[in-house]
């Protein structure tokens, strides 16, 4: 049986998946052997299952935005935030709790890359808030670029890209995405950003997101990017039903 602990890990098992934290990690594994199921735990397998492909949904509507740079755990990280919100959700009959009836800001802050975490490198705070107009507000208060972001060795320039992408969960029905890219330099004073999208339709859960693309200007080129597999922040910066 699985148990949602104080640190807000997963411990246990559901059916013949076992979790398990590794290094700060939640790993995810099969268990060998037969294994005699109740009513209840069959039910928690198939909930289980199911946030594993709505996390599948969930990064495909990611996939331009996160360009393949990830860490090698994302979807079982992700799998495992979607069914912690699930499990927080008591109101709803087990079997019939879905993203759209449970609270998914237990995403918020979710890391697309442990091997470089994007409050790591931008430390400015973004702010989401909904409008009397219907729509988004994302805001970036003002912030010095050379003490606010963590910039790598000889690396002088880096674009914030904030992205807006909702999903019902419906593999036959498009996403709604939007975006928006900041160039910053390194010795750059911003002021402040206020970046407004329209919300999705009732049913959607709208997540707001943020990337840092590191690069050099290029004479023959325009820019050498940086970003790796290793050194690529990224980060869900809010998740609300609508």
């Amino acid at each position: 049986m699985a148990q949602l602990k104080a640190n807000n890990k997963i411990s246990g098992a559901i059916g013949n998946v076992v979790f398990r934290t590794v290094n700060g990690k939640q790993i995810l594994q099969s268990k060998s052997g037969p294994i005699q199921q109740s009513d209840a735990t069959k039910i928690s397998g198939s909930e289980f299952r199911q946030c594993s492909q709505w996390a599948k949904i969930l990064r495909n509507g990611y996939f331009s935005f996160l360009a393949g740079m990830t860490d090698s755990y994302i979807h079982g990280r992700l799998t495992a935030a979607i069914y912690k919100a699930i499990l927080h959700n008591t109101t709803v009959p087990k079997g019939e709790r879905t993203p759209q009836n449970s609270d998914m800001s237990y995403l918020n802050g979710f890391e697309m890359n442990t091997n470089s975490l994007f409050t790591s490198y931008f430390l400015p705070e973004i702010t989401v808030t909904p409008t009397a107009e219907n729509q988004i507000r994302v805001s970036i208060a003002p912030f010095e670029a050379k003490s606010a972001i963590t910039f790598p060795p000889e690396t002088t320039h880096v674009d914030l890209l904030l992205y807006a992408m909702a999903t019902n969960f419906d593999t036959n029905a498009q996403i709604i995405q939007s975006h928006l890219l900041l160039p910053i330099t390194k010795n750059q004073s911003l002021p402040e950003t206020e970046w407004i999208v329209s919300a999705p339709p009732l049913g959607y859960l709208s997540t707001i997101n943020a990337k840092l693309l590191f690069y050099q200007p290029n004479a023959l080129t325009g820019r050498t990017d940086i970003n790796t597999k290793q050194l690529s922040p990224a980060i869900i910066v809010s998740a609300k039903n609508e």
